[in-house]
């Protein structure tokens, strides 16, 4: 297995992947929410994305965004006294189902911290469902806490904020 940064061109066409792993995993969509143009998109900022690799076929994918949290959560109590610009936010992540359990979340997520650390970053954050255990699991087990609740900002999925100070 190898772990590689994706091109700027990979990025923009993981929705093939999201995909063909939806044919084996209904509700993988369901915790990423993700689309074409978010990727399109995503290739356009200050981003890095490692992709999984087993026999040269994309196995994985952990993108990182290093624009920072959009400064509007200011408004929340919670968030107004986080330097939301020294805030690195892992954006979308999704392991094949056919290598989950492998602790592949868990050295992504190391590598992501590594390089958010290089960059000057003072904290990692991410985005939760409250129904993707597995992930809410992981992401505690490297140390990130629990920041905030998507109910205790209005939002209508229910998610959880983490963040972890690097």
């Amino acid at each position: 297995m190898i772990i590689k940064k994706l091109s700027i061109e990979e990025i923009g066409n993981l929705m093939d992947f999201v995909n063909d792993v939806e044919k084996i995993d209904l509700k993988c969509n369901n915790y990423l929410e993700v689309d074409q143009d978010f990727f399109k998109s995503s290739s356009k900022k200050n981003v890095i994305c490692y992709g999984v690799f087993l026999n040269n076929c994309l196995m994985g994918y952990y993108l990182v965004d290093f624009e920072g949290i959009n400064p509007i959560m200011k408004k929340y109590d919670k968030w107004k006294d986080l330097d939301l610009k020294k805030c690195a936010l892992i954006s979308s992540f999704l392991i094949h189902p056919h290598l989950r359990g492998k602790s592949l979340q868990l050295k992504l997520t190391q590598i992501a911290e590594e390089e958010a650390e290089s960059r000057g970053f003072s904290n990692i954050m991410v985005s939760v469902r409250n129904d993707n255990k597995f992930a809410n699991v992981n992401f505690l087990k490297v140390g990130f806490k629990l920041f905030a609740e998507s109910k205790e900002l209005g939002f209508y999925d229910e998610m959880g904020f983490y963040k972890k100070s690097l």
